[in-house]
């Protein structure tokens, strides 16, 4: 024997919910998008990986792994 379904009290309020969700999601998505492309920018500026992770609150190792992967990915679309 299962739970019972669970009944949505408020669909419109539910519908908004996950509206905003979603407009929270892409912004997130957008946000990370731009941050690693700063880094990458910045990186090839010149700054170190260090200067860049303490801007972000990240470690240099995350950075390192932003640069590689932009670059990567740079690279793959060149082909």
């Amino acid at each position: 024997m299962g739970r019972p379904p669970k009944l949505v009290k408020d669909q419109a309020r539910a519908d908004a919910l996950l509206d905003a969700m979603r407009t929270a999601e892409r912004v997130l998505r957008e946000t990370t998008e731009e941050r690693v492309r700063l880094a990458l920018e910045a990186y090839d500026e010149g700054l170190t990986l260090d200067a860049i992770g303490e801007a972000l609150g990240v470690s240099n190792v995350a950075v390192g792994r932003w640069v590689r992967a932009a670059k990567d990915q740079g690279t793959s679309h060149h082909r």
